[in-house]
């Protein structure tokens, strides 16, 4: 089926108001071809359809464990390299913090797969739900999304923050054959040009190892008919009207943990007793648990809003860039960087927001019970 992607009317405004210049995730392009188009709201379908291992772990305990235990260990090998690349660019508190982000979003997926896990091998049954199982999957892939489009956004903001240094470099050369700079001028200018380019080759190929990741746990090819939409906005509304106290109980009914307590027998005084020890003890587990999900729902929830004014701000800025680059006041170099500061601003508002989506996204996993 035919699909054409369209942009949201938020992100088409944005792109009216920087002209020429395309925002990262605006849209795909896509060959003249039927179409597989990966999005949020659909990860669901596209692996039920499409991973083999998932047919099969619906079927198999064992194998559902393995496969359970291997996207853990896939997950944690990604945010490692994440949080290294972030300590290697730790003089660079921006690119930093954009791995930061990356590994904290792939963490958070690997520990509810983790407490997924240890539910499983928990239980007295070796039989486990179709629902959860495809549940976990689902979880893996979002955090996959998620992370991919974060960096990719890093390298279309970075991009452009290279023509900046590219630009500023020649310019200094200029000066230096005009006798207006000198050689350490010329140095500086070369270094600074070096480490964009190793920043934004950086980005580049985490972006094309998650892409591939996500294509692998989906069951896909990268035949060039894949069209990957970016992760919507987070759903204001919705978070608002989180029923805290409600949405706890749901989470203690629907813990698998709570549910193995409860479903034993005890006929004893003794074991009556076990019973209700045990139960108080999964209870508070699962209530620690949610809390503890809620509140870092919350501080994402500052973070976006913090990132969503930085970037209405970037917003009024740029437009006077525009301005004054008409009225030629502006170099090229000049130029460049203040859009590149743009993109930027732009990159760590979305970021910013699907930190926001993946954790409200937590927060209704753990009330549906899933970890």
């Amino acid at each position: 089926m035919m699909r054409r992607m369209i942009p949201s009317p938020g992100l088409a405004l944005a792109v009216a108001l920087i002209g020429s210049v395309i925002l990262p995730g605006a849209v795909i392009s896509v060959r003249a071809e039927e179409t597989t188009v990966i999005s949020y709201d659909n990860l669901r379908d596209l692996l039920i359809a499409g991973n083999l291992d998932l047919q099969n772990d619906t079927d198999s305990y064992t194998t559902n464990l393995a496969n359970y235990t291997q996207m853990v260990e896939t997950l944690r090998t990604e945010q490692s390299y994440m949080q290294l690349l972030a300590k290697q660019y730790e003089d660079d508190e921006e690119t930093a913090a954009e791995y930061k982000s990356s590994a904290s979003s792939l963490s958070q997926a690997a520990e509810q797969l983790t407490k997924q896990i240890t539910n499983m091998t928990r239980r007295n049954s070796t039989t486990v739900s179709v629902e959860k199982t495809i549940d976990g999957y689902e979880m893996t892939a979002q955090a996959q999304l998620v992370s991919y489009w974060q960096m990719s956004n890093n390298a279309a903001a970075k991009e452009k923050s290279v023509e900046a240094a590219q630009s500023t470099y020649d310019a200094t050369v200029r000066k230096q054959e005009a006798g207006a700079a000198t050689a350490a001028d010329v140095l500086s200018a070369a270094d600074s040009l070096a480490q964009e380019k190793n920043q934004l080759s950086s980005y580049r190929q985490q972006t094309n190892t998650l892409r591939n990741s996500l294509f692998q746990l989906l069951g896909l090819t990268d035949d060039g008919t894949i069209s990957i939409e970016t992760v919507p906005a987070p759903d204001l509304e919705a978070i608002a009207a989180i029923d805290f106290e409600t949405d706890s109980q749901k989470a203690v009914n629907n813990n698998s943990s709570v549910q193995s307590v409860r479903h034993n027998s005890a006929t004893s005084m003794g074991a009556i007793e076990r019973k209700a020890n045990s139960e108080t003890e999964a209870v508070g587990t699962v209530q620690a648990s949610i809390s503890d999900t809620y509140q870092q729902l919350l501080a994402q929830c500052s973070t976006y809003q913090a990132a969503l004014e930085a970037f209405e701000s970037s917003q009024i800025t740029y437009n006077s860039l525009q301005l004054k680059q008409q009225a030629g006041m502006l170099s090229e170099a000049d130029y460049l960087q203040g859009v590149a500061d743009y993109l930027s601003a732009y990159a760590d508002k979305e970021s910013a927001s699907m930190n926001l989506v993946q954790a409200y996204q937590s927060y209704l996993w753990e009330v549906k019970g899933v970890g």
